[in-house]
């Protein structure tokens, strides 16, 4: 069984690469939105990367880059379907609330990370799934799915008011100022404390301790001050570990296709044809 309900992710990191291929997988059709310049870590494992390659298979599922759009251009409602029927993930790149606006999606799945996610009108939309206990039910959506370490894939359909603190080997690092960054090292690169992992504007940022690199920006990216530029961590996976989705986040997915299809057998849907 297909279901047609216009379904939107709002972003394509770790969770909304993810949650994307869970729904999918169930017959769901997801179209991504992301930013024109995703800053994504993990950019090597996810659907974000689609803004700078237009084609990437994660997972053994496609994912396809539909363009920009912006107040000066519109998207084809007629390439997301034809995307879906060639079996693909469309992602569209762009500024999110405008998209979400434009698209009027029936369920908006919000899995943005490290963004100020301030003004968002969620009481405009439908059915609104929001990622992570620092999000309320009725305060910033209309369901919160749990992803820290104590409660990843928990959908909340009632107010919890808890903020369970993520466990973690990884140490982030970031930005002393704006500029932009030049990588010197690879995802999965063993280094050692003060090693030169790139530079802004001819400043070195040093790791601070020995370890691994489990995610890095795309050397050339602008960044900000404090933005994340790299995660660092002293155990070192395997390989393969890098290059595939988390297990926390495949566990919060599950979360959020209870969340979905709890709606969809409840409602009247608008599709995507």
């Amino acid at each position: 069984m297909q279901w047609n309900a216009k379904i939107v992710v709002m972003g394509a990191g770790d969770q909304g690469t993810a949650t994307c291929i869970r729904l999918f997988r169930a017959g769901l059709r997801p179209l991504i939105v992301e930013s024109g310049t995703p800053s994504d870590l993990h950019y090597f494992r996810n659907f974000s990367d689609l803004v700078y390659c237009e084609h990437k298979q994660v997972d053994e599922i496609e994912g396809i880059f539909l363009g920009t759009v912006d107040g000066t251009s519109a998207f084809n409602i007629e390439d997301i379907s034809e995307a879906f029927d060639n079996r693909c993930i469309p992602l569209i790149a762009g500024e999110f609330d405008f998209l979400a606006g434009q698209l009027q999606p029936e369920v908006l799945i919000d899995c943005r990370e490290y963004a100020g996610i301030t003004g968002f009108e969620w009481e405009s939309f439908p059915y609104v799934i929001r990622i992570g206990t620092k999000y309320d039910v009725g305060t910033d959506g209309h369901v919160v799915v749990g992803c820290a370490t104590a409660d990843a894939g928990r959908v909340f359909y009632k107010p919890h008011h808890q903020n369970p603190q993520d466990q973690t080997d990884n140490q982030t690092i970031r930005a002393p100022i704006e500029g932009v960054f030049l990588s010197e090292i690879e995802p999965g690169g063993s280094v050692n404390i003060r090693q030169t992992l790139g530079n802004i504007n001819g400043i070195s940022i040093m790791a601070p301790q020995d370890g691994c690199i489990t995610g890095i920006l795309h050397s050339g990216h602008i960044v900000a001050k404090k933005q994340p530029l790299a995660e660092i961590s002293f155990r070192k996976p395997a390989n393969s570990d890098l290059k595939e989705i988390p297990l926390r986040c495949i566990s919060v997915s599950g979360g959020v296709l209870e969340a979905v299809m709890a709606y969809l057998w409840n409602s009247s849907l608008k599709t995507w044809t």
